[in-house]
């Protein structure tokens, strides 16, 4: 359950604010064209998907990276009437961080009266669902600039291969001249730069890496056209919010489970913290099982909550509904709930069992836990990166280490064998082995750096 600030931006707080001063003085163009998808009321940058519109994708992403003021240009005054109040629902469902917004007829926006031919403006096409980096370059690019996407990158990039992503930084005069014009026909005119390399920003050319994510994943983009791009780009969205380096439940059973709750959510009222509370009332009511000596039902709850611990992050995500609240609120109950199912089993398994060991093995279980975050949160203080993805040792021991699913799986197999107190043992060995292996990759680790 990680639905944390820090998702929103990919290159950490301090890139994402020295952005955000240089974007200060931006402002934004979405232009929204009036093709539909059959069967549908509004424009298709006005969709939703995933729960969110193109859109709102577009206003959330110029919002985090301190774009000012934005304007949506609608096409015709008709258009405007018919969808401007569609707008102002969408947008009030955002937590903005204070950019205004304002709809506009292409034939009576503010750009078309302006002199100032030296000032820049963020232009992006509405039906363009982007990866938030791409939000970022342009941000930091400084000057005009078109994205671009060309399998062979910058360097090699021939004419037919570069296609434009939909987002540029341009100069104020460039989108000016092109007032009034019908939205095909402006980025018809103003995309013939992307094809000189010299003026084009490319998608292959960006970071790979997530640190939030710990994974290598290509800057995503998509224009939804038609019904078929529309699923393409939820499938994009989604991926984007997989955390890479995970445990083996995690990684490899988790995730369809938690892309079809995530996918079913995404298109109602459910927020992730509703769903972080009910993960938790679940996790106590296991809690309650096992000091009961009721392992059976116990261990299925654990296992339920072991994938719902993940969709409320993921549905945060994609959602736009990240939130530093979110994540304190969820931190502190998995803490909690985890802690608890350890005494509880212990205090279980000593009154069922007769093993006086039991709950001082359970205290014990969470001191080794204790002082394995102690090691991550050192290991991750010096280095800027978490220790089990550091190296291909870290990441291949992450999906077999000591944390709560590969203990819950254990404890399955345990109570399936009948051998649920030998399983609580091994849980507490493995735990051990854990805290040792990180003890020995940051003595490792930092001993090299500080040499």
């Amino acid at each position: 359950m990680r639905n944390v600030l820090e998702h929103a931006s990919p290159y950490g707080a301090s890139k994402a604010d020295a952005e955000r001063d240089v974007a200060d003085a931006l402002m934004a163009v979405i232009t929204v064209d009036s093709h539909r998808l059959p069967g549908s009321r509004w424009p298709v940058a006005l969709e939703p998907i995933l729960g969110r519109s193109p859109l709102q994708r577009h206003l959330f992403h110029l919002d985090r990276v301190g774009v000012q003021r934005c304007m949506v240009l609608l096409g015709t005054g008709e258009d405007v009437r018919d969808a401007e109040a569609e707008c102002a629902r969408q947008i009030a469902t955002l937590a903005l961080r204070g950019m205004t917004m304002t709809c506009h007829a292409r034939d009576d926006s503010p750009v078309s009266s302006s002199r100032d031919e030296c000032g820049h403006i963020v232009i992006a096409r509405g039906s363009t669902v982007c990866d938030p980096r791409l939000y970022d370059a342009v941000v930091a690019a400084g000057k005009p600039r078109w994205v671009a996407d060309s399998p062979q990158g910058r360097g090699e990039a021939t004419r037919p291969t570069a296609i434009p992503v939909g987002l540029a930084r341009l100069d104020v005069g460039a989108l000016s001249r092109q007032a009034g014009a019908d939205q095909e026909q402006v980025w018809e005119a103003l995309v013939a730069s992307v094809l000189e390399p010299a003026g084009r920003l490319d998608v292959g050319d960006l970071p790979t890496y997530l640190p939030s994510l710990r994974r290598h994943l290509r800057p995503f983009w998509c224009d939804v056209r038609t019904t078929t791009d529309q699923k393409r780009a939820a499938r994009l969205i989604l991926d984007a919010a997989q955390k890479g380096v995970n445990d083996f439940p995690a990684r490899y059973l988790h995730p369809v489970p938690e892309n079809l709750l995530a996918r079913t959510l995404a298109g109602t009222r459910v927020t992730p913290n509703q769903v972080t509370i009910l993960t938790s009332i679940l996790a106590f009511t296991a809690t309650y099982l096992f000091a009961s000596h009721v392992f059976g039902w116990g261990l299925v709850l654990a296992l339920l909550v072991d994938v719902l611990d993940g969709v409320d992050g993921k549905l945060a995500r994609i959602t736009l509904q990240m939130s530093p609240g979110g994540g304190r609120l969820d931190h502190t109950l998995d803490v909690a709930f985890e802690f608890s199912w350890y005494v509880a089993l212990g205090w279980g398994l000593s009154v069922s069992s007769g093993h006086a060991l039991a709950w001082r093995l359970g205290l014990w279980l969470i001191g080794v836990m204790i002082a394995s975050r102690a090691l991550s949160g050192v290991y991750k203080l010096r280095t800027g990166r978490e220790v089990h993805d550091h190296r291909a040792f870290d990441r291949a021991f992450r999906l077999v280490a000591g944390r709560r699913n590969i203990y819950v799986m254990v404890l399955v197999v345990g109570l399936l064998a009948g051998h649920l107190w030998e399983a609580f043992i091994v849980v507490f060995g493995w735990g051990v082995v854990t805290a040792l292996v990180y003890l020995m990759r940051s003595v490792m680790v930092l001993g090299v750096r500080a040499a």
